[in-house]
């Protein structure tokens, strides 16, 4: 058996000087698992904490991701923004825990080009509403105006911030 130095006496509450080698590697083997067991502890208490955080934090904004597929814009991202947020003026003064993400959603959903709208949370403390652009599939002129339709017959109002490359129709239609 081979002796250990004065300054490795006690490990884990035994001395070393005793061991063998196969009970010095038990000894590792159980100090591993204790360090193991301690720093996922703490991983799961900071996981936590940072999660408790995050909640707490005020609402710093509201940022809107639009996806147009393949359609031409007709409605920018700062245009939902500047919506959601004199929708729900409160909102700023809210805590990310308590903002209502439904009425957010809903709020974006009230602008006539966007569909499958849905809000969350960001890591910086903002709401995302994400949202899809509806895709016009033609252009109708009446004696009253004119308005886009999309392929669900929904009606969009001539955008002012561009236009659609789309099959324009006139006459009577209802």
């Amino acid at each position: 058996m081979q002796l250990v130095s004065m300054r490795k006496l006690l490990e884990n509450g035994v001395e070393l000087d005793y061991l063998t080698e196969g009970e010095k590697f038990d000894a590792m083997k159980k100090r591993r698992k204790i360090l193991f067991a301690a720093g996922a502890a703490l991983v799961v208490l900071l996981v936590v904490a940072a999660n408790v955080r995050h909640w707490r934090q005020p609402v710093r904004g509201v940022r809107a991701m639009i996806d147009y597929g393949a359609a031409d814009t007709l409605v920018l991202a700062a245009e939902v923004e500047a919506a959601v947020a004199s929708a729900l003026p409160a909102m700023q003064a809210t805590r990310l825990c308590d903002a209502d993400l439904q009425a957010v959603a809903a709020a974006a959903a009230r602008n006539p080009y966007l569909s499958d709208c849905h809000a969350s949370t960001t890591l910086d403390g903002r709401v995302a509403v994400y949202a899809r652009q509806r895709r016009p599939i033609v252009r109708i002129f009446v004696q009253d105006g004119e308005y886009y339709m999309d392929g669900e017959g929904t009606r969009m109002p001539v955008s002012n911030v561009g236009t659609a490359d789309v099959i324009v129709a006139n006459g009577n239609i209802p």
